[in-house]
């Protein structure tokens, strides 16, 4: 990652459980980074497999997606965010992109 770039990967509910206060402040600033990516007219989005060994419901070795989400290059603060996916439905970026009009 290039220097003074971020990026902050969300957690599920079990997680930010377990990691108590310090959990449900990554999540805030999670949302918060998310609504400031929403809001600007431009946007990239990508995604990338991966595999995961071992997944409840799945055969081993399932392949799975990482999707990157990030503000345009002029961006003046950037935002990138990534979101982990067992699935590529189309239904996924839908739910993450929700409010943007871009």
């Amino acid at each position: 990652m290039e220097p003074g770039r971020r990026a902050v990967e969300p957690a599920d509910h079990e997680q930010l459980s377990a990691a108590g206060g310090g959990g449900l402040a990554l999540k805030l600033v999670y949302e918060e980074l998310h609504r400031r990516l929403i809001q600007r007219q431009v946007l990239h989005a990508d995604e990338t497999t991966l595999q995961v060994l071992k997944l409840e419901g799945r055969a081993a070795r399932s392949k799975c997606y990482m999707w990157l989400y990030r503000t345009s290059g002029d961006a003046k603060s950037p935002v990138v965010l990534y979101e982990y996916r067992p699935t590529r439905k189309a239904e996924n970026a839908a739910a993450f992109l929700e409010g943007f009009s871009g």
